[in-house]
């Protein structure tokens, strides 16, 4: 017999010698009840002991499997509990069933009593006791349903940690801790550079894991990543052709996640949500009295945080240099702010926080403005030591040798002018991006049969080939222009813009869309 098997044995043999000690008493005081009118008292006293039955409905489950276990392995002992069940002893019941009478007394003590109270006249002497005593088995009743609900939780848990293995070495990682539980899970759609890919993720009350399929079929997952929610934040997009959408930053990685619809984006952004702020609140025990609130950890400073990569299909051009993509000018990304960049404007190296320092490629403007924070935190602690109040006593990363060592992983790209004149850069028009987010409209429309993005702004409409490109390929004022709508019944979802010297015709992709884009127009062709 295993530890484990001899304490639930214990933990039974006690509880039923408990409980007929208790009922003992009960019979005792109703056989005298001419004397003493009173059983409440007796709850009162032996009443918190009652907690112990939580011992044994946690085990319930395993006793019945152990029982099935014996009786399956050794033949004679399942004749002999088959024989003891036909007996009279057993009233034709089950062991199971007699099992089971302790993990429904509990609720019938509270019942019963509760019976009792209802019953008693205003002047009983053992009202007043009588209420206590229900307050007593209300809680030990509670006790026992938040018992089997952290073994549930233990259990799921449990469940998830067989399942799980980390990439790198195949290992089970340890799920299991202190106050930890599981709040949701489920599989969404990762965007990543080939398009969507299935995931799978565990939101823990202190991480989400990002895990993925594994290769063999099986149920198993592979751990990708385990991301803390300290520092973390989610938030959904602007533009609704993107509506069943949400992006999740964390320091480590970040990524925009595509639900099967918005109902369901919309459960998993609260669920994010609130285990953040719940994480922030049990964080924020642990300050010192002279803090008020707790304050997260900056997300928005370029470097220290994983950037959300822009998706390559979202975008037809560089987003620095505005030069177009094909078979031979290749997409690359800046692994500072997340952009589609050409190899020519992302030929550099510079050290990232949340890359441990380590040099990556990231684009020019990156460069640029990383290269200058550090050379002005680098004069700041040049003076701070001349003035002899170093902040590398407290703080080592901010030393003098420390930032200069930072300094020299900076590496800036070579240009070569000569394919640099090859580059096919047509006339864009700079005004407005194509993820404005100050615009008054913004999505997929057809023109001409032909799908583009389009941005509705200061009473201008502009025209993309992808929805993250910089710059636009054409521009329409719109002002002068009147909407013509089709007939609500008509189910076309077309609209016209109308001029005297010319029409145009758009083509959006939903009945919601259709009405969002005329109502903007309408708006923006008025003075």
């Amino acid at each position: 017999m295993s530890r484990c098997q001899a304490q639930a044995s214990v933990s039974t043999v006690y509880t039923a010698n408990f409980s007929e000690g208790f009922l003992a008493d009960l019979k005792h005081r109703l056989t005298d009840w001419d004397q003493h009118q009173k059983i409440a008292d007796i709850i009162i006293t032996k009443g918190p002991f009652l907690k112990m039955y939580s011992s044994y409905i946690k085990d319930f489950e395993h006793q019945c499997t152990l029982l099935d276990e014996a009786c399956s392995k050794h033949p004679n002992f399942a004749k002999a509990v088959q024989a003891f069940e036909a007996s009279d002893v057993c009233c034709k019941l089950s062991i199971k069933h007699y099992m089971l009478k302790p993990v429904q007394r509990i609720p019938q003590y509270r019942l019963l009593f509760q019976s009792y109270v209802d019953l008693l006249p205003s002047t009983s002497p053992d009202l007043l006791d009588s209420h206590k005593a229900l307050t007593i088995l209300e809680g030990v009743a509670d006790h026992a349903n938040n018992t089997i609900k952290i073994e549930d939780k233990v259990s799921e848990l449990l469940s998830l940690q067989r399942r799980i293995y980390r990439c790198h070495d195949g290992c089970q990682p340890e799920l299991i801790k202190p106050g930890r539980q599981v709040l949701k899970q489920g599989e969404l759609m990762k965007l990543s550079r080939r398009g969507m890919q299935p995931r799978y993720f565990v939101l823990l009350s202190d991480v989400l894991l990002y895990t993925s399929y594994s290769s063999s079929g099986n149920a198993m997952l592979r751990l990708n990543t385990e991301l803390p929610l300290e520092g973390m934040k989610v938030s959904k997009p602007i533009a609704d052709d993107f509506k069943a959408e949400l992006t999740i930053r964390a320091t480590q990685r970040s990524f925009t996640l595509q639900a099967r619809n918005e109902e369901e984006r919309d459960v998993w952004l609260t669920a994010l949500s609130a285990a953040i702020d719940a994480n922030i609140a049990r964080r924020s025990t642990f300050l010192s009295a002279k803090t008020s609130s707790y304050v997260p950890p900056s997300t928005c400073e370029l470097g220290k945080q994983a950037p959300i990569w822009v998706p390559d299909y979202r975008v037809s051009m560089c987003q620095v240099c505005t030069a177009e993509f094909s078979l031979t000018f290749r997409r690359h990304h800046c692994r500072a702010c997340g952009k589609v960049v050409c190899e020519r404007c992302s030929n550099n190296r510079a050290p990232l926080e949340f890359k441990a320092n380590n040099p990556e490629r990231v684009c020019d403007l990156c460069y640029e403005s990383l290269l200058s924070a550090l050379e002005s935190r680098l004069e700041e602690n040049k003076s701070a030591a001349v003035e002899d109040r170093s902040p590398s006593r407290e703080n080592p990363d901010n030393s003098v040798q420390h930032l200069k060592k930072l300094k020299c992983s900076f590496k800036k790209g070579v240009r070569d002018s000569m394919r640099a004149k090859s580059l096919r850069k047509p006339d864009r028009l700079l005004e407005v991006c194509g993820s404005d987010v100050g615009s008054q409209m913004r999505g997929y429309l057809k023109r001409q049969g032909r799908r583009g993005w389009f941005v509705l702004k200061e009473r201008v409409l502009y025209q993309y080939v992808a929805p993250e490109d910089v710059c636009a390929i054409e521009s329409l004022p719109v002002l002068g222009y009147s909407v013509d709508v089709p007939d609500a019944d008509s189910g076309e979802l077309h609209f016209t813009l109308q001029h005297p010297k010319q029409d145009i015709t758009f083509v959006a992709e939903t009945p919601e869309l259709l009405q969002k884009w005329i109502k903007a127009m309408q708006e923006a062709t008025v003075l």
